[in-house]
């Protein structure tokens, strides 16, 4: 997510402005997203065609991270991007079952997000062999 300011690292999606197929110009708003601060408009970094929305997922619990990416498909999103529970340690058995809940509970396509940095615990290629 872009620095909205304050620090705030968390979001959710309002409002989507553009659709997959839109030409956007620079600073054009492309999504309208609420902090625990605020709702504030996204200006888009780029000029050019929009190929596809995605929506980054993430919370401490599954359970959340599930409410987040059913949130995320609702207002259309092509695929989800999810990372790791955050604040706790998983055990690559925990990260498998978390990933797998959030798969059987979206029909988009989702993509695990591998940031031990933000979340905390390495997401190992064997697991996400045995997730695939």
């Amino acid at each position: 997510m872009p620095d909205v300011g304050e620090g705030l690292t968390e979001a959710e999606i309002v409002t989507w402005k553009v659709n997959v197929g839109d030409t956007v110009t620079l600073n054009q708003g492309l999504v309208d997203i609420e902090t625990a601060k605020a709702t504030v408009e996204l200006p888009s970094p780029f000029a050019g065609v929009v190929t596809k929305l995605y929506g980054n997922v993430g919370c401490a619990t599954t359970r959340d991270t599930v409410r987040l990416a059913q949130q995320a498909q609702a207002i259309g999103v092509d695929a989800i991007v999810v990372v790791t529970p955050y604040y706790i340690q998983p055990s690559p058995q925990e990260l498998e079952d978390h990933f797998i809940e959030v798969c059987r509970a979206v029909r988009a396509p989702v993509l695990a997000y591998n940031f031990p940095l933000h979340g905390g615990a390495e997401l190992a290629a064997a697991t996400l062999g045995r997730i695939a």
